[in-house]
């Protein structure tokens, strides 16, 4: 067994080990692994016990499932991670099993490589990753900590998943509105502009627009097309807030198979 798996469906996994933990995160209790000599606790529990026992002590192996809702950018402050992370006992195995590879932005990929204690150059907290990452994207710092070699070289021998592209080809309706919805929404967007200084409020409202306009309009939020990879469907308007947000959902879905065929 490598020491990260990646499948869409972790309930047909099988682990031959002795002795082991697995933490999972609550929705994937119906999707665990098949681990004999197990004991089984869900994240949230953990958090909540894990100074008062060690559930760690003697074991021989830990199985992580559902890793890219246990370890968010707001549950990462809970300094369970500090035992997770950096003070297990010496000579346990690790293992990470989960749907996808990341969920969110492309450095929330590098917790499965910490956890199942893979080397990834320099970046042994998240934090620095987070920010060096950001600032490359922002054109601050010309080396990108998430590279595909970078991700290559991590990966190299320690991955093992079982499909060549998370996302299908999503399907895209695009619904035409009338001159005067367009009018509208022109005049909208030039009010918007004079009224706020940040770009959120202007793209929240201009969404509801759209909405309002167009009962048939359904462009999930991006964290809801990780949970239907294979059927993803959009309804969107042919005004220019929808075809800015719809750009953003394919690109992520591009985003997260050029990855997976990284992680090959």
């Amino acid at each position: 067994m490598k020491s990260v798996t990646f499948s869409k469906h972790p309930e047909t996994i099988e682990f031959d080990l002795k002795n082991a933990i697995c933490v999972y995160q609550k929705q994937y209790a119906k999707k665990l692994p098949k681990i004999d000599n197990c004991e089984f606790i869900e994240f949230e529990k953990l958090c909540q016990t894990f100074q008062t026992q060690d559930y760690f002590f003697r074991k021989d192996a830990v199985v992580f499932v559902g890793l890219n809702k246990m370890f968010t950018t707001s549950t990462r402050f809970h300094p369970v991670w500090d035992l997770l992370q950096y003070n297990m006992p010496a000579g346990i195995q690790k293992y990470c099993v989960d749907i996808a590879p990341y969920m969110g932005p492309l450095w929330r990929l590098w917790p499965h490589f910490n956890l199942a204690g893979l080397q990834t150059g320099e970046y042994t907290y998240s934090y620095l990753l987070e920010s060096h990452h950001n600032a490359f994207l922002e054109g601050v710092r010309p080396e990108n900590p998430m590279s595909i070699e970078n991700i290559k070289e991590w990966a190299s021998g320690n991955i093992q998943i079982d499909y060549d592209k998370y996302f299908s080809e999503p399907k895209i309706k695009i619904i035409e509105m009338s001159e005067d919805i367009h009018e509208g929404y022109q005049t909208l967007k030039a009010d918007l502009f004079e009224t706020y200084d940040s770009i959120q409020p202007i793209l929240k409202q201009l969404s509801t627009y759209a909405k309002e306009n167009c009962k048939e309009r359904k462009i999930p939020q991006e964290f809801k097309i990780f949970e239907t990879p294979e059927k993803v469907e959009i309804v969107r308007t042919d005004l220019k807030i929808d075809e800015y947000l719809t750009g953003k959902l394919v690109t992520k879905m591009e985003e997260v198979n050029n990855i997976v065929e990284a992680l090959q």
